[in-house]
């Protein structure tokens, strides 16, 4: 999956560049329980990871955020309830205040708490 259009931002290249920080995660419901867990997940077979694609032209890539997800059955993942990515973006000023770089949060909850989001 790719998210080309990111409210707020124009150029992802940019915001990367000046400081920005983007935070994925993954919040599966396995029936029993839910988690979120920060991205990349491993759990056996299942591999989700996540990164930004920025490039100087357009006509090769398409900048944007991008979700992968690997499995043997990779069907069980896709169009799924169960699964539902999150992301956060942080602009520089932001992360630097925060501590962010030093204080990567492990879980979609202390990310909020982190950065005073409401849930």
């Amino acid at each position: 999956m790719i998210i080309e259009e990111i409210p707020g931002i124009d150029d992802i290249t940019a915001f990367l560049d000046t400081g920005g920080v983007v935070l994925f995660y993954l919040r599966r419901d396995i029936g029993l329980a839910t988690f979120t867990t920060p991205l990349p997940h491993q759990d056996g077979s299942e591999h989700i990871f996540s990164y930004a694609v920025t490039s100087t032209d357009p006509n090769i890539f398409v900048p944007g955020l991008v979700i992968r997800g690997e499995s043997t059955n990779v069907s069980s993942m896709e169009n799924s309830n169960n699964y539902l990515i999150k992301y956060v973006i942080v602009p520089a000023n932001i992360a630097q205040a925060s501590g962010l770089a030093n204080n990567m949060p492990k879980s979609f909850g202390e990310a909020a708490t982190l950065l005073g989001l409401q849930q």
